[in-house]
């Protein structure tokens, strides 16, 4: 098993020899040597800690944005779909968002459901047409 002191010399050692390790974790050695002694996650209070929370809530926001501009895009392909009848149109918003939301978004558009969509619903309901 481990020691606290131990863990913590090897981690002083990794500071030491100036790799990887001492470029991302330098600065937070010390906060480290605390959380250890003090039985708490290695990480926690640490600037790479921050770090790491800022980039997942940038990442998080820019996977949000992109979703809303692939919405406005297939938004827009089903209306011009629906103006001119491009079927290879309303095939790229299938591709993007599937049958599903695709429906829901003709829906929040006021666009007319094709009867091929109403079919789909209700073989999803799994009521059979006559």
């Amino acid at each position: 098993m481990v020691t606290k002191e131990k863990e913590i010399a090897a981690i002083k050692s990794l500071v030491e020899m100036d790799g990887y390790f001492a470029e991302y974790f330098k600065r937070d050695l010390d906060k480290m040597v605390e959380n250890i002694r003090n039985d708490h996650p290695i990480e926690l209070c640490t600037q790479f800690n921050a770090m790491y929370e800022d980039l997942q809530m940038r990442h998080n926001e820019t996977i949000v944005k992109h979703k809303d501009e692939i919405i406005d895009l297939c938004d827009t392909l089903l209306c011009i779909h629906d103006e001119t009848g491009n079927v290879r149109l309303y095939e790229r918003a299938v591709e993007k968002l599937g049958q599903n939301f695709v429906i829901v978004r003709k829906r929040v558009l006021g666009l007319n459901l094709s009867n091929k969509e109403i079919d789909y619903l209700i073989v999803q309901l799994n009521l059979k047409i006559n």
